[in-house]
């Protein structure tokens, strides 16, 4: 009790950084148009977006079909993430205040904290992802026996990747300590890492099959469900909506870094649609090429990893687990942090709420 005391409790902290204080003008609102679009960038070309590009053609609908009603989904996104961030960027205040004005002091408790409950779903979603990528690896690189070794603690967990999960957490717990502030340099750092990374399984996808022999094995289409195209064309529309709507509405707790209106509306404008659709597509091309190579298709990228020379895929694994991180820090866990804090602002700290999402 006594530790949590400490953890949670009121400790010196940058105001209008890490509490829920309005975020002054100057230093703190460095986040100008480029680093916004960065970071938008970085949480797109992830895992998940990458997986469901392939998912989404077991709807019946073709590869163009697909990317168009995303693309759709993606402008929808933007115009209502822009909307969402103006009060951030105009009052310097996080989700869980702007709430108040909505549902009041008390009614923005069950807002904030059932938006954070999801958010720490999707936190253990991206952080098993991150982790499983490099237990994958190292299973390449040093042959399951020796990973297995250790016991066995269920049917597909073992000793080591509970190991690995729990150590990949601690690393997120470093970034949780060295604060929101150290933000923008992470983004600037992981950006051109997971650029090079989608460029490759890109690379990897044309040597496996012709781009037309890919795109053709991964239409295959299944007869379609009740509805139709139509209901299947809404549905992918509604995804790429769905996915990102928890941060639709706390997105103030990244805009009020901003310093401009502009900045937020070019940032997310540039740093949204175009990344989602590539990763989207690039995912969809390799479960194609995937299908042509091997007669199965490979649409998750922790099990490309099989594939690959074991140091490449140990030197890939890390670029995932470092995309991961950054999209669990911006998404997944800032969120939840602001929404604790709320319960009681005087008392709880940015850290110590930190080390409790996790």
């Amino acid at each position: 009790w006594m530790l949590t005391e400490d953890l949670l409790l009121k400790v010196p902290a940058m105001e209008g950084v890490e509490d829920l204080e309005p975020t002054p003008e100057g230093a703190a609102r460095s986040w100008t148009w480029s680093v916004f679009a960065g970071a938008w960038a970085t949480m797109m070309v992830n895992a998940g977006t990458f997986s469901s590009g392939a998912a989404l053609l077991s709807l019946g609908l073709s590869v163009r079909e697909t990317l168009f009603a995303q693309s759709i989904g993606a402008v929808l996104l933007v115009i209502g993430l822009t909307l969402n961030a103006a009060a951030g960027v105009k009052y310097g205040i996080p989700f869980p205040v702007f709430a108040r004005s909505s549902f009041g002091s008390a009614g923005a408790h069950f807002c904030t904290l059932s938006r954070g409950a999801v958010a720490v779903m999707w936190l253990s979603f991206q952080s098993w992802q991150g982790a499983l990528g490099i237990y994958t690896s190292l299973e390449t690189l040093l042959g399951p026996s020796s990973l297995e070794g250790w016991g066995h603690l269920g049917q597909h967990l073992n000793v080591s990747k509970l190991l690995i999960f729990i150590l990949y957490l601690a690393v997120h717990g470093v970034l949780i300590h060295l604060g929101p502030s150290k933000l923008k340099k992470c983004i600037y750092l992981v950006l051109p890492v997971v650029i090079l990374g989608i460029l490759g399984i890109a690379i990897w996808a044309a040597y496996l099959a012709s781009f037309q022999e890919a795109l053709e094995a991964a239409q295959e289409r299944p007869p379609m469900g009740l509805g139709g195209k139509t209901v299947a064309f809404m549905a992918a529309v509604n995804s790429s909506i769905g996915t990102w709507s928890t941060l639709l509405l706390n997105v103030c707790d990244l805009s009020r870094f901003s310093p401009t209106q502009k900045d937020q509306v070019l940032g997310q404008s540039f740093g949204i649609p175009i990344p989602f659709v590539l990763t989207l597509f690039i995912g969809m091309w390799l479960a194609g090429a995937t299908t042509v190579a091997y007669g199965k298709a490979v649409w998750q990228i922790p099990q490309c990893f099989a594939y690959w020379h074991p140091v490449i895929s140990v030197l890939a694994a890390i670029l995932l687990a470092l995309s991961s991180l950054l999209v669990n820090i911006l998404a997944n866990i800032i969120s939840p942090i602001n929404d604790l804090m709320n319960l009681a602002p005087k008392r709880f700290t940015y850290r110590g709420c930190g080390y409790v999402v996790l």
